[in-house]
């Protein structure tokens, strides 16, 4: 998935960076600024109907 996103055939992997920039680093950024009082011990990340889905596990700080 992240391939097709981030593959062209004029500039080949080029764009890459951008795709993990605009699906991946961001998203996760934002979804870690989200979660000011609580802990985030991992994510796991899916692909479904072409959307990239964060799934994270919430633990609360005590």
């Amino acid at each position: 998935w992240l391939v097709d996103k981030g593959f062209d055939q004029e500039y080949g992997a080029r764009p890459l960076k951008r795709a993990i920039q605009r699906y991946i680093q961001n998203p996760i950024a934002n979804l870690i600024l989200d979660m000011k009082d609580k802990k985030l011990d991992a994510i796991k990340i899916d692909v479904d109907d072409d959307q990239l889905i964060l799934n994270n596990k919430i633990f609360a700080i005590n």
